[in-house]
């Protein structure tokens, strides 16, 4: 049975690493612009945070890495321009992403969509982005390195955990971002496959329907024929129940 809490345990701490990458590769951004390697780079780890958070049902985060992902695109095709303001924005983006990491690493799934920087980036990837016109909320400084998810035991001047979430935060397993996507990947083919085994199952069965209507009206109880085809269709019947336990 797909365990939600293991997978989200792993998908925020994966995605804290993701966060420290794309504030190192901003910073880089800022000096040199114009890098493709590192404007590539970025577009690629808002891509994983996004196709992670979707797999995980994560809406908000889903939303604001997508948001994140069309700006560094516009930049790639050179539809707009790299300046301050914009660095500001991108950095006010990436830790929404990290402040609402907190939030689902706290026990809460659905953190609200910040609807104000979800707008602004989606202006932005429009060229709607006037310098003078940005206003976004103030924040605290965000500090260049981020906290670990997985933490030693608390003492007693923590404050008390808040669900059994926060208390598996010690299992934590470190992936690049490529095994990353091969993970994502290959849980949609394993739930696509669990699908079509389950619409296989229903045909089997309405197979076994038809062919027990058909025998009912032959009205021959001793035909072998009839038999061997019945008992060919619960063979794969219980087959395919074995295969979906």
């Amino acid at each position: 049975m797909f365990d939600k809490a293991k997978f989200l345990v792993r998908f925020v701490s994966e995605s804290k690493e993701h966060v420290l990458k794309l504030r190192e590769s901003l910073l880089t951004l800022e000096k040199h612009p114009e890098d493709d390697d590192t404007l590539n780079s970025v577009f690629r780890m808002a891509h994983t945070v996004k196709g992670a958070s979707k797999m995980m049902k994560l809406t908000a985060i889903s939303e604001l890495s997508h948001k994140l992902e069309d700006v560094m695109d516009a930049l790639r095709q050179g539809k707009i321009r790299h300046g301050k303001a914009l660095s500001d924005v991108l950095f006010k983006g990436v830790a929404e992403i990290e402040k609402m990491l907190d939030i689902i690493s706290a026990g809460n799934e659905n953190p609200e969509i910040p609807t104000e920087i979800c707008d602004c980036l989606e202006k932005i990837a429009k060229g709607e982005f006037i310098e003078e016109s940005v206003s976004l909320p103030e924040t605290p400084p965000v500090p260049e390195i981020s906290v670990p998810i997985a933490q030693p035991s608390a003492t007693g001047s923590s404050p008390p955990q808040s669900s059994s979430l926060t208390n598996q935060t010690f299992e934590t397993i470190r992936l690049r971002a490529d095994k990353l996507d091969e993970l994502i990947k290959l849980m949609g083919e394993i739930v696509s496959g669990h699908s079509r085994s389950k619409q296989r199952l229903s045909d089997i069965r309405h197979i076994e329907r038809l062919m027990r209507q058909h025998s009912d009206m032959m009205g021959d109880p001793g035909d072998k024929f009839k038999e061997e085809m019945l008992q060919t269709a619960k063979s794969l019947h219980i087959a395919l129940k074995k295969l979906l336990s």
